[in-house]
């Protein structure tokens, strides 16, 4: 009857007429638009909102290791202002430790070898107004946006050069165990990956710092979207609405939700319970006053209602091997990786529609 989903997935569940509209008793409870940030409208499909985050992230905060900066003699950066994608990528390149063609220290982890690249993709299109899918997301325009391929090349030649995971330098486990071992000077996550450091009890200790989210091309129009929003949605068909409904309001904006906004596992999605996240310590407080500021520059992001990103991400990581050895070229990897999400898509279209 209630059930535990991701705010890039209620389009597709609204598609296939699987989830109820909530809009009239979750506004009588408490949620609505002024009342929660932005990233909850994932929930929200042709102005009917069909749940809301349970919690959520803005998704591209950067995680430093000061003292892989110390040794390396690279200055942290400030945490007031954010850095373009390149000056973290300069940066990266500078803490990235080689033996041989083999990375022994990554410069740069997380962000689209954890979330699918597509996100990411979609977040610097995002920027300026731009859209990966078409308006009714029946086909995605890769190929024809010399931004989005830009943008795809830039992730790409970073796996080339070694300085982020790749198919050629694959992970051992996943770039947050790395950072937390001090294997990888920056990773790219969410607040929640905040609950896993401020315990000191890792590698890395507390000695972290937190950055802003980066831009693509204008600082003013910086953003730091949720690619997750994990939340709580009913079924349309459910045998007992009623007890169902209750369970989900008492879930999202009673005791639970206060209790997981003092644990600090993830941003609230309520406003109100902002200020209950920790902020115990210094990593506390400099975590929660940069992700913040980057939690009103957080818009609910286009994701296609009729696939997987998944299907992106392992296109990329297919034909990103042959951009690597040099057999392909990044236009070429651009109309392949097109034609994988538009079969996809249309797969979806017929299956719904």
């Amino acid at each position: 009857d209630v059930f535990t989903t991701y705010g890039p997935q209620i389009g597709s569940l609204v598609a296939q007429n699987l989830v109820m509209d909530l809009t009239e008793p979750l506004k009588a409870a408490g949620i609505e638009d002024d009342t929660v940030f932005d990233a909850a409208d994932l929930y929200v499909v042709d102005g009917k909102r069909y749940g809301a985050p349970k919690d959520w992230s803005p998704d591209l905060s950067i995680f430093v290791n000061n003292k892989l900066f110390e040794a390396a003699g690279v200055p942290i950066p400030s945490t007031e202002e954010p850095l373009s994608w390149e000056e973290i990528a300069d940066i990266a390149r500078q803490l990235t430790v080689k033996q041989g063609s083999a990375t022994t220290q990554f410069g740069l982890g997380g962000g689209w070898d954890t979330f699918s690249p597509a996100g990411v993709i979609s977040t610097m299109l995002a920027e300026d107004g731009q859209l990966l899918y078409a308006e009714d997301q029946k086909s995605m325009n890769l190929t024809s946006n010399p931004d989005a391929v830009a943008q795809l090349q830039f992730m790409a030649d970073l796996a080339k050069e070694g300085v982020t995971h790749s198919p050629a330098n694959p992970s051992a486990s996943w770039s947050g165990d790395e950072f937390t071992k001090g294997a990888i000077a920056m990773v790219i996550y969410g607040y929640w990956f905040n609950g896993q450091l401020r315990g000191g009890d890792t590698a890395v200790g507390t000695d972290y710092t937190v950055l802003p989210a980066p831009y693509w091309s204008d600082a003013d129009n910086q953003i730091n979207p949720t690619f997750t929003a994990t939340g709580l949605a009913m079924s349309s068909k459910s045998e007992n609405p009623d007890a169902a409904w209750a369970y989900l309001n008492w879930y999202l904006t009673q005791e639970p939700a206060t209790d997981r906004a003092k644990a600090g596992w993830g941003y609230p999605a309520l406003r109100a319970n902002a200020d209950l996240l920790p902020q115990e310590t210094p990593n506390d407080v400099q975590v929660f006053e940069v992700v913040s500021r980057d939690a009103e520059r957080s818009p609910a992001l286009q994701f296609n209602r009729y696939y997987d990103q998944a299907v992106f991400q392992n296109s990329y990581n297919k034909y990103l091997q042959n951009y690597i050895d040099g057999s392909m070229t990044i236009d070429e990897m651009a109309e392949n990786i097109q034609i994988d999400v538009n079969a996809s898509i249309e797969d979806g279209v017929l299956q719904y529609e």
